[in-house]
């Protein structure tokens, strides 16, 4: 069985960062396998979130490896950081170790998003400005609904321990 790893939405999954998704999967296995040599390593951490990842989808044979005819969607992380700097180069390291602050560059579909750290695709101190003002207006207009489910929770909650 493949398995393949993503992100879900903020308020589920915490934040939207596959190098914490590849983290975990890289991790968790090591509570319940003490036989070092069956664990997850880097390459098949890596494979569950670019190859695996496109074969889930039914798109393997248009994404998920560098190759030609495939999607170029590609992300450059950069080897050498103060995070990484002690370990030896590789995919453990990164995968173990990586951050999305790693990123160096970023190309989707051929035109490129991130380059050298700096975003492309749009303005992101705009849009910032756009989402804060648009977090205001939607904490205005719930105010009133989360007070009310605040003071409901407890009561749901001890419901939901009797049952």
């Amino acid at each position: 069985m493949r398995v393949a790893l993503g992100t879900d939405s903020a308020n589920t999954g915490g934040r939207h960062d596959l190098f914490e998704a590849m983290r975990l999967a890289l991790m968790l296995p090591r509570v319940g396998q003490p036989d070092h040599a069956r664990r997850p390593h880097g390459r098949d951490v890596l494979d569950m979130a670019t190859r695996n990842g496109a074969a889930v989808l039914g798109l393997e044979d248009r994404m998920g490896r560098i190759a030609a005819g495939q999607l170029a969607d590609l992300v450059r992380v950069r080897c050498r950081t103060a995070g990484t700097l002690a370990l030896a180069p590789g995919e453990d390291a990164q995968v173990q170790h990586g951050a999305s602050e790693s990123v160096d560059s970023v190309m989707v579909d051929g035109r490129w998003l991130m380059r050298g750290q700096v975003l492309l695709a749009f303005d992101e101190a705009a849009a910032l400005t756009e989402a804060e003002a648009a977090l205001v207006a939607l904490q205005e207009r719930t105010a009133a609904q989360l007070a009310t489910l605040d003071a409901a929770l407890p009561a749901l909650g001890s419901a939901l321990l009797r049952n």
